[in-house]
């Protein structure tokens, strides 16, 4: 960009100090998740070896995840070394994806990287901790496999990098899918209209074959771990039909740009006014292209876009087990980067050609977009984690007076001196955590809200859960918490009656 204040990004020489500011941002950006102390209903469980709860990730068919996070870390999620390395490969994974798109400069590249890096899908999907390592690397394994089958066209190892993508993260699948979308948008007008239609009928092959050898080792799974698979991991067409409220609802509240986010108290509205921007640049970059104006590029380029919308949650069409929360998504940080890195790269195309002055406006107004969107995205990010943080303050102090209550209780009686304490905990009415509100409760969960006990005093072990459903059912008459009564003993446990 010549005569730019934007033309020293794209000198060759600043490239190394381009690409570790974006390490930079990225950590700053993501670094709270690891910087305080945030356990919400799942870490608060999962990081407790004894609990087994890694044996979930097996009967889901996350097999990647239970090597990865219980094998290796030992269900540490190892602070934030493990969230540097998730940067990493967060940021190999942009590379490698931009180069799928067909992006040969060097500062490009870096752009597509951070614009789809620095993300509030990313963002909620780092508040859980084991995440970190083992999901990004499931998306780089993806990434990688789009890489060998549309660059290199090496369908078979194509296919089996897209088949164990999954059992890292199963999102893993439709970040695949969006960045083949994107390769087959940017070779439109560069490449005839029956040569993309060719190359993208060999790219739904490659995914039908890597979902087939996804289900057939999950399949597999349970003859080698022993562990039986769940619902969660179950594929049934009709009724994720039957339940095509939920696909609508994705729909209006994630693909459309103007609505993006909207179910979501961390996506500003000027993030919404900015997306549908970038939206329009994009799409009027497309249709300025004299080679692109012709019925066969718009009709392709329509089509790709309608499908690259619904792609990140495109599994809803399969299973109806998963309600596609935020971080369930994160292949819509990919479609956002592809709207805003498309202007960009069309103009040094075409600057290379001696015609980028008509393109320069609109690559400088999509890398202005780009900045703003990493800059909210990242402050929001930023206060998702000191929301959990202070939600998760809140969940231990909590705790923490509940026991104090709990020793005053057991102080004459002979499970004061015992090493290992029953407990079941009767909290059915969910509130919000934390000063500000937006942030759930691990007390409440049902699967957290005896293990948070023990998170504070290893003395805790839950009540097994059929002594458990007696011990709450008898509860119901008891005082609710913090009246007195409301803790007390039964059947050789300890009985919290919260509400």
């Amino acid at each position: 960009m010549k005569n730019s204040i934007f033309e020293p990004l794209f000198h060759p020489a600043n490239h190394r100090f381009l690409a570790g500011c974006i390490f930079a941002i990225c950590l700053l950006s993501y670094g709270g998740h690891a910087y305080y102390m945030n356990f919400n209903a799942d870490d608060v469980i999962q990081i407790q070896s004894v609990s087994n709860d890694a044996l979930t990730y097996l009967s889901q068919g996350r097999w990647g995840l239970y090597l990865i996070f219980h094998v290796v870390q030992g269900d540490n999620p190892g602070g934030l070394f493990s969230l540097g390395l998730a940067v990493v490969l967060m940021m190999l994974s942009g590379m490698v994806g931009a180069r799928v798109l067909g992006i040969k400069s060097v500062a490009v590249m870096l752009f597509f990287t951070l614009f789809s890096a620095v993300s509030l899908y990313y963002g909620r999907l780092f508040s859980f901790q084991l995440t970190w390592v083992a999901f990004t690397f499931g998306v780089f394994l993806s990434v990688c496999g789009v890489y060998l089958a549309v660059t290199k066209a090496k369908w078979l190892p194509a296919t089996v990098l897209l088949g164990l993508a999954p059992a890292f993260y199963q999102p893993t699948i439709e970040v695949a899918v969006v960045l083949f979308l994107g390769a087959l948008i940017f070779q439109i007008g560069d490449v005839g209209a029956r040569k993309i239609i060719r190359r993208a009928f060999y790219y739904v092959a490659i995914v039908v074959a890597s979902s087939a050898l996804y289900v057939v080792t999950t399949k597999i799974s349970p003859y080698i771990s022993g562990v039986p698979l769940n619902g969660r991991s179950s594929i049934d067409i009709i009724e994720a039909f039957k339940n095509f409220d939920r696909i609508y609802i994705l729909f209006i509240s994630q693909s459309v740009p103007l609505y993006a986010g909207s179910k979501d108290p961390y996506f500003p509205d000027i993030y919404r006014i900015l997306l549908s921007i970038s939206f329009l640049c994009y799409t009027y970059c497309f249709i300025n292209s004299i080679k692109r104006r012709n019925l066969s590029s718009l009709a392709l380029f329509i089509f790709f876009n309608t499908i690259i919308v619904v792609a990140p949650y495109f599994l809803a069409f399969a299973s109806p087990a998963d309600t596609f929360s935020t971080r369930s998504l994160i292949a819509f940080s990919f479609v956002h980067a592809i709207y805003l890195i498309y202007p960009i790269h069309q103009w040094v195309l075409a600057a290379s050609e001696g015609e980028g002055g008509g393109k320069a406006l609109l690559a400088q107004s999509s890398l202005i977009l780009g900045f703003a969107f990493v800059l909210i995205s990242g402050w929001q990010v930023a206060k998702l984690s000191f929301d959990n943080a202070l939600a998760s303050q809140q969940d231990l102090l909590a705790v923490n007076r509940i026991i104090s209550r709990i020793d005053d209780v057991l102080q004459d009686s002979a499970m004061a001196n015992e090493s290992s304490i029953c407990i079941a905990v009767n909290f059915n009415t969910p509130t919000s955590a934390g000063p500000r509100g937006f942030a759930g409760t691990a007390r409440a969960t049902p699967w957290s809200k005896e293990w948070i006990f023990r998170l504070v005093d290893n003395r805790f072990i839950p009540a097994e859960p059929g002594k458990k459903e007696e011990l709450l059912a008898q509860s119901a008459s008891k005082p609710k918490w913090p009246a007195r009564g409301s803790v007390y003993t039964d059947l050789g446990c300890v009985v919290v009656n919260v509400n």
